[in-house]
């Protein structure tokens, strides 16, 4: 989802396909709506998880596969998952296990279950950009769920 003011022609040329789809908002009505509307996108094709990401954050192919296979193991034993995050930057996390429970993490990155979407409910559109992330996590907590930061 795209939300800037114009349409980005290489990404709708080599991107929206089969597998996966672009979609223009052509104005910026903030990350909570845009988050929405993947939300709605996703469950409207039936997905399990929702990646969402900023437009200055990448994944390599390969990062992206491993990351995908070890949410799929680890969802199946942690039923009370909302929510999976990398590290984000240069955190050093020296020690911390595999993963951990985080009470927050920042939007970029992000495996959300879309299963749970309901029962949690959307971003906050009240919030244009600051705090959409951290306040949805807030609601994933008091609804039961966590959010899990991948530490690997």
């Amino acid at each position: 989802v795209d939300n800037s003011p114009n349409v980005n022609t290489y990404i709708k040329e080599y991107f929206d396909n089969d597998k996966t789809k672009y979609l223009p908002l052509r104005e910026n009505m903030g990350i909570a709506h845009a988050l929405n509307k993947g939300i709605d996108f996703a469950k409207e094709k039936r997905a399990r998880w929702l990646l969402t990401m900023d437009q200055d954050s990448s994944f390599s192919s390969d990062e992206f596969a491993e990351y995908k296979a070890y949410i799929n193991q680890l969802s199946k034993s942690l039923n009370s998952s909302a929510i999976f995050t990398p590290i984000h930057g240069v955190e050093y996390l020296s020690g911390k296990g595999d993963f951990e429970v985080v009470e927050t993490a920042m939007t970029s990155g992000n495996m959300i279950d879309i299963n749970k979407i309901d029962e949690i409910g959307y971003f906050n559109e009240r919030l244009f950009i600051d705090s959409v992330d951290h306040e949805y996590c807030y609601r994933v907590k008091n609804s039961g769920y966590r959010v899990y930061r991948l530490n690997n």
